[in-house]
């Protein structure tokens, strides 16, 4: 952040306003993934400002995206469906398929967060046309994010079979370009599912297999989920010693990182399992 804000301040000294822009852009960008929403919403709307300015398309479309996911993770839905709306029509004379992809992916995402009536037909229809988008140029990380939320929202509409395959079909593509932490989410994703479904050793190694990616990848808080799973999935094949090792492991790392309510679940399944 001290180097993109001084690269900035020589853009603008020098009017190279669409490269001050950008480097804005990417501050908010950030500061949103840091959690400082405020702050995030201060950038992108200097770099909008700016690309308005000079007239730029591109950079505008990634400004409004930026704000989308700001209001999106605020669960303010309203504004985040207008900002990646906005995004949407900034682009169009631009043409830049993932740039239209992300704000559509994104406007699924929040109907999915809201869930008003609806609002599941809207997602699928907004992330298919994401991840045709995706397809036409192979960007392939993007498409399995996106088949994600499509598992997503089969899951949400009791389309379990269709989760599955949607599912399954991320996973082939992550294996397939080693996005090991993408293959992680969509393990879990696809564990929850058989976990629904009471196909209790699928489940297991999915849940498995995801706490070995993220292990590797050292992400922390998705060991503590992908265990959390094991340990649950353990307890419902009355293997309930096997139980404990996974959940304490999960209970330790949610302690670790303050998060009081998946401190609490894990607390539960413990007791279930017997655990001392």
């Amino acid at each position: 952040m001290p180097l993109l804000d001084k690269a900035r301040g020589y853009f603008l000294a020098a009017e190279s306003y669409p490269q001050y822009a950008a480097a804005t852009n990417s501050l908010g960008s950030i500061a949103f993934s840091e959690g400082h929403f405020a702050e995030a919403i201060r950038d992108y709307e200097d770099a909008l400002s700016r690309d308005a300015q000079i007239n730029n398309p591109r950079g505008i479309a990634a400004d409004y995206a930026g704000l989308g996911n700001v209001y999106l993770e605020q669960a303010d839905f309203d504004k985040a469906l207008e900002y990646f709306g906005k995004s949407v029509t900034a682009n169009t004379s631009v043409g830049d398929a993932h740039q239209a992809a992300l704000a559509l992916s994104g406007a699924c995402s929040v109907y999915i967060a809201r869930n008003d009536a609806g609002d599941l037909d809207k997602a699928k229809d907004a992330c298919t046309k994401a991840l045709l988008l995706e397809r036409q140029i192979e960007n392939r990380s993007p498409e399995v994010f996106i088949l994600g939320r499509l598992a997503e929202i089969a899951r949400a509409n009791h389309d379990l079979d269709a989760a599955v395959k949607t599912y399954g079909e991320a996973i082939e593509i992550a294996k397939n370009f080693k996005f090991a932490f993408l293959e992680g989410s969509m393990q879990r994703g696809i564990g929850g599912v058989y976990f629904e479904q009471k196909k209790l050793m699928p489940a297991l190694d999915s849940f498995r297999r995801a706490a070995q990616l993220d292990t590797a990848l050292n992400r922390r808080i998705w060991i503590a989920y992908d265990q959390y799973w094991v340990g649950l999935t353990y307890t419902a094949l009355d293997q309930k010693s096997d139980a404990c090792a996974p959940l304490k492991q999960a209970a330790d790392i949610f302690k670790q990182i303050g998060t009081e309510d998946e401190q609490k679940d894990a607390a539960h399944a413990q007791a279930e399992a017997g655990c001392t």
